[in-house]
């Protein structure tokens, strides 16, 4: 039996599984919650990786992605 998460990764629902990986859950440090609240709050990915814990790897992993996306997207803009 997989979690929701992996379902969601499996059927190419990345967008999906990436909210509920950043969703503030039930039960964990107040640290963390409060990290996910503020997130869900203001959406500031460059901001959100200085107030994430370190021990949060997969949310930091998924907001340096955001990161580089974004410079991407940004860089392919800035050349046409």
């Amino acid at each position: 039996m997989c979690s929701l998460t992996t379902r969601l990764i499996l059927q190419d629902d990345f967008a999906t599984a990436a909210d509920l990986i950043l969703r503030p859950r039930a039960g964990e440090k107040e640290e963390s919650t409060s990290a996910r609240e503020r997130f869900q709050r203001e959406q500031k990915v460059g901001e959100a990786l200085s107030y994430f814990p370190r021990y949060m790897h997969a949310e930091r992993s998924l907001l340096e992605g955001y990161r580089k996306v974004f410079f991407f997207v940004m860089a392919e803009a800035a050349a046409y």
